[in-house]
């Protein structure tokens, strides 16, 4: 994505070239609209996935995927036999039973496809630039700002 960035009139709006050397430097002001973009589509992706994969979840459910494995924690966004599947742990019946209730949730192929496509490039691409130019931390949730999930 960064050699992308550097290539495309989209990605060099991103940056600013300096006057002093032939260096480019990120444009802050752009960076982060940018981001503020990629927000409102993950605003979108949000509302899609949480209508789209079956029976509605609780909020707390959906917010707090992961799109990459932790230490004590898997990931919630699974491909099987080319279908992306999330799977949350709903934590109701813990108590009773001694162990969450997996529920799997299966996407529609399109956007099983955006999602995916997403994770791959732009995800990354978003936490490099949050993170190596504005100075932010990242996180392994899906729908996340600043503050977390």
């Amino acid at each position: 994505m960064l050699t992308q960035a550097k290539r495309t009139e989209e990605g060099r709006r991103l940056q600013s070239s300096s006057l002093s050397s032939n260096r480019r430097r990120w444009n802050v002001k752009q960076v982060k609209r940018y981001l503020r973009c990629v927000d409102r589509f993950l605003t979108l992706l949000i509302v899609y996935v949480h209508v789209t994969s079956g029976q509605l979840g609780r909020g707390s459910e959906i917010t707090t995927m992961r799109h990459r494995n932790r230490l004590l924690q898997d990931r919630n966004i699974f491909v099987v036999d080319r279908q992306v599947i999330t799977v949350v742990r709903y934590h109701k019946s813990q108590l009773q039973w001694d162990k969450p209730k997996v529920v799997p949730r299966f996407l529609p192929p399109r956007l099983g496809q955006v999602i995916v496509l997403y994770l791959a490039y732009a995800q990354p691409f978003r936490e490099y630039l949050a993170v190596q130019v504005l100075g932010g931390s990242f996180h392994d949730y899906v729908w996340a700002d600043e503050q977390g999930p």
